[in-house]
C-alpha cells in the first residue's frame, strides 16, 4: 500500500526534520538515561492488539511492523507499514486508554517500549526529542493520510466523490480529569 513518495507532496521541512541523519534516537535514549524495556519479536508475533490497554509508545530499533484495524465484520485493514528508525503506539501521549487497532510484526524485530510517563517527561524536558519525534508523527500521517485518498479515489473514482465534506463528528478521546495525572491537568490548564 505505500508508495513511493515525491518532495512536492511533503513539505521540505518536515522532510528534513525526519531525515535528519546525525540525531540517534538510540543514543539520546540512552544520554537521558529513559526507562525502557527492550524486547525481541519473532516474524508475525503481535506487539499488540486491537483493545489492549494504551501505556507504551515504542520504537523500532530493527525490523519492521504492520499497523492494522479490524472491522466488526472481521476485515483487517493494513494502516501503516513501518520500519526502523519509526516510532508507534503514540496514541497514549493522547490520552487513548485502549489501542485503537494492532501491530505486528513484519520481520524479526526489535523494539524498545518506553512507557508513556516518561516519554511525556522526555518530551517536555528535551527539544531535540521533541523536534524529532514531532517531525516523525507528522511525516508519516501526511504518509497514511496521501495512501488513504489514493485508495478512496481507486475504490470511488476521482469524477465520483462526492461535492460536499463528510460531517461526521470529530471528539476528543480524553480521559476524565480524576484519571490523568497532575502533570497533564496542569499543562491543560496552561
Amino acid at each position: 500500500m505505500t508508495k513511493s513518495r515525491t518532495a512536492q507532496r511533503t513539505p521540505r521541512a518536515v522532510i528534513e526534520a525526519a531525515e535528519t541523519p546525525d540525531f540517534s534516537v538510540q543514543a539520546f535514549l540512552d544520554s537521558a538515561k529513559i526507562g525502557r524495556t527492550v524486547v525481541e519479536y519473532a516474524r508475525g508475533q503481535a506487539v499488540f492488539t486491537q483493545g489492549d490497554a494504551c501505556d507504551d509508545v515504542m520504537y523500532i530499533q530493527s525490523g519492521g511492523v504492520k499497523l492494522s484495524v479490524l472491522s466488526k465484520a472481521g476485515k483487517e485493514a493494513v494502516v501503516a507499514m513501518l520500519g526502523p528508525g519509526q516510532f508507534f503506539g503514540e496514541g497514549c501521549l493522547a490520552g487513548q486508554t485502549l489501542r485503537m487497532g494492532s501491530a505486528t510484526t513484519s520481520s524479526a524485530s526489535v523494539i524498545f517500549r518506553i512507557s508513556r510517563e516518561q516519554m511525556a517527561q522526555v518530551l517536555h524536558r528535551r527539544h531535540e526529542m521533541s523536534d524529532r519525534f514531532i517531525a516523525h508523527l507528522l511525516t508519516r500521517n501526511i504518509r497514511i493520510e496521501e495512501d488513504l485518498i489514493e485508495e478512496v479515489v481507486r475504490m470511488v473514482g476521482y469524477n465520483d466523490l462526492p461535492d460536499t465534506p463528510p460531517l461526521a463528528p470529530i471528539t476528543a478521546r480524553l480521559r476524565p480529569e480524576a484519571e490523568r495525572s497532575p502533570f497533564a491537568v496542569r499543562r491543560a490548564l496552561a
